[in-house]
Order: structure tokens, then C-alpha cells, then sequence
């Protein structure tokens, strides 16, 4: 019996009856899934191994979107907030795989119906958009929340259309800042990721003037810092406590460095629109740091620039059409901060 994965009808529909069948499969494990804009499937996907008796998958279907979801939004103090966007979401909507959020406003009473991506029982989450204001919920076993405190800013629950729902919300605290080099210029475009008691509760990335945000988010309990992924290793944020409305936080990491020069062939001619790659290398020991790689190309003239380069050691690589590796120079260091140059003269051809 051999395993693997093949595809067998992306466009295969179920009959008149509800029904669906395929014969003559090879013996390996294959996957059905069901999948509808307008139906929810329990099961949605089954496993089985082909061979011997006949398989059977017989699953429910619910319609989507025939379930409401009522109640009222207050805040801490019991009053109510209107003009607020709620937006809900299922496992199916907030994948790869489809499925339409279902979204409406709180009335000048707070209250408020929502037409959901929804089948009876299902589960669900909540979610404030562009709002002063979080969800509050107690997270009991079995809410992501327990576990995960990127869930503290949503309601969780399961589907159902007959009972009022009573959110709560809090007000939002919003967590901003600059990543920096130690030089004072900004380190635009790197991932930042807001950590509570070391576990991820938001993502971001920096901006041009390496400005960050994290709105709407729960003032918590316990040490919080910001780690930003840098090319080689990652810098942290003092920790902090989010406590207040508005936190204002400053990352610190190593200046990076810029590393150019011209690529010749033999005969000294600029070779133009070839690749090259730099990596990161341990100066010392002249080992590899990592998997990591940024590739550019030749100008005109020959020219090529490596910017953003970590203050660490490197090897340019230059490549030929099947990224083989054509030459390779010298191991050699970079400051924060520091240009440095590294011409390459191509070998002569055989």
C-alpha cells in the first residue's frame, strides 16, 4: 500500500440525489472534501484508503447564511455602543477556502442583527472593526482564547439563532512605535510581532519611517516587548506593560550596512543582468549563520548593491541561468553602518 496525494476532479458535483461517486483509484490514502457557497458539510472531509470494500461518505448539509445573530453591544459600564462594526467569521471564512464574513452596525441603542456565514451550532468569532473599543469575553476550556491571547480581542461562541447575545466591550489600547538603528535612521518594511508573557497577540510590519502600530488591542496583565525579524537574528523592545490607551515603544537594532561593486568577465568587459546572491557567515569559525539569501541583479555597467546588509560577515555569490554557482568570493565582514565594496571577475569560459 503506497500513500500520496493526487487530485481527482477539481470540478466533481454531486447529482440531482446528493450524490457522488469515483472508482478505479490506485491504492493510496485519499481525501474527500465537500466544499459550498451555499451549504455547510459535517464531516467536510474524510480519509480512506481505496481497495476492498466500498467506501461511503455521508455527511449533513446545512444552508449558509440562513442563521441571525442578535443582540446588544454595551460597554464595561452598561451603555450602549451604537454605530459599531461587528464583523463574524468561521473557520471556513477565514481561510484559503472561502466562505463570506457576515458584517453589520450596532443601532443608536447598541443593538444589532447579523445576517452570518452561519450554520446551527457552527463556531464562530466576533470581531470590532475600526474601533476605540475591544470585545470582552471570560475565556472558559475550549475557546482559543484560553490558550491564545490573539483571541482575547474576539467573542467566541456556537451558532445560535434563538438566543440574544449580550457582548461587552472595553476600551482598546493601542501600542505604537519606531524601530531604529543605532545610527537613528528607520529600519522600514521588517516583521513585528506584540508578545505578552512571550506569545504572539499582534503582527505587524514597519512602515517607510519605521513606524509600527498595534490598535486595538487588550490592556493585559504581565511583560510585554516587541521583536522585530531582522536578516540576521531579531531585535527586541524594552518590555513594557500595556496599561494605558496609547503605549509609545522604541526597537532598537544593529545599523546594517551596504555592500557594491562591479562584475567583469574575463576580458574585463562589465557583465550585465546577472544574478548574484549574498549570504550570511560566522567571521569567525567561517560557518554559515543561516538558510537566509538576497539575490540582485547586474546595471548596465556591471554595477550591484546590496543594501540592508547585516553587521555580520558574507559571501557574494555570482550565479549563471541555472543558478549554479560561478564564483564565489572571499569571506569578509560588515560594520554597522559600513559600505563596503567587492568586485567579482567572472572566469573564462570553456
Amino acid at each position: 500500500m503506497r500513500r500520496g496525494t493526487r487530485a481527482i476532479r477539481d470540478d466533481a458535483h454531486l447529482d440531482a440525489g446528493g450524490r457522488w461517486s469515483v472508482a478505479g483509484l490506485p491504492d493510496c490514502e485519499w481525501s474527500v472534501q465537500l466544499r459550498s457557497d451555499r451549504y455547510a458539510f459535517d464531516p467536510n472531509r474524510v480519509r480512506f484508503e481505496s481497495g476492498g470494500s466500498p467506501n461511503r461518505l455521508v455527511a449533513k448539509a446545512t444552508p449558509i447564511g440562513a442563521l441571525q445573530l442578535h443582540g446588544t453591544l454595551r460597554d464595561e459600564q452598561g451603555a450602549p455602543l451604537a454605530g459599531q462594526a461587528l464583523v463574524c467569521y468561521t473557520k471556513r471564512s477565514e481561510s484559503m477556502g472561502g466562505g463570506t464574513p457576515g458584517r453589520c452596525r450596532t443601532d443608536d441603542d447598541g443593538r444589532f442583527r447579523l445576517d452570518a456565514p452561519l450554520s446551527p451550532g457552527e463556531g464562530y468569532t466576533l470581531h470590532l472593526v475600526g474601533s476605540s473599543h475591544v470585545l470582552r469575553q471570560e475565556k472558559l476550556e475550549g475557546h482559543s482564547g484560553r490558550h491564545d491571547v490573539r483571541y482575547l480581542v474576539r467573542y467566541e461562541d456556537e451558532a445560535d439563532s434563538d438566543r440574544a447575545l449580550e457582548l461587552v466591550a472595553a476600551p482598546a489600547a493601542f501600542v505604537r512605535g519606531r524601530v531604529l538603528d543605532d545610527l537613528g535612521a528607520p529600519l522600514p518594511f521588517r516583521w513585528c510581532e506584540l508578545k505578552v508573557g512571550g506569545r504572539a497577540m499582534a503582527y505587524t510590519y514597519s512602515l517607510r519611517d519605521g513606524s509600527i502600530a498595534f490598535p486595538g488591542v487588550h490592556a493585559v496583565e504581565g511583560p510585554a516587548r516587541i521583536d522585530v525579524s531582522l536578516s540576521v537574528g531579531d531585535a527586541s523592545s524594552e518590555e513594557f506593560t500595556i496599561a494605558g490607551l496609547s503605549e509609545e515603544v522604541e526597537i532598537r537594532a544593529p545599523a546594517t550596512g551596504r555592500v557594491h561593486g562591479r562584475v567583469v568577465d574575463a576580458q574585463g568587459e562589465p557583465l550585465i543582468g546577472v544574478r548574484l546572491m549574498i549570504q550570511n557567515y560566522h567571521l569567525d569559525s567561517g560557518r554559515q549563520i543561516d538558510g537566509s539569501w538576497t539575490r540582485v541583479m547586474t546595471d548596465r555597467d556591471g554595477r550591484y548593491a546590496f543594501t540592508g546588509v547585516a553587521p555580520t560577515g558574507h559571501k557574494v555569490t555570482l550565479l549563471d541561468a541555472q543558478d549554479d554557482h560561478l564564483l564565489v568570493s572571499e569571506l569578509f565582514g560588515v560594520g554597522p553602518g559600513e559600505d563596503v565594496e567587492v568586485d567579482l571577475q567572472a572566469p573564462a569560459k570553456n
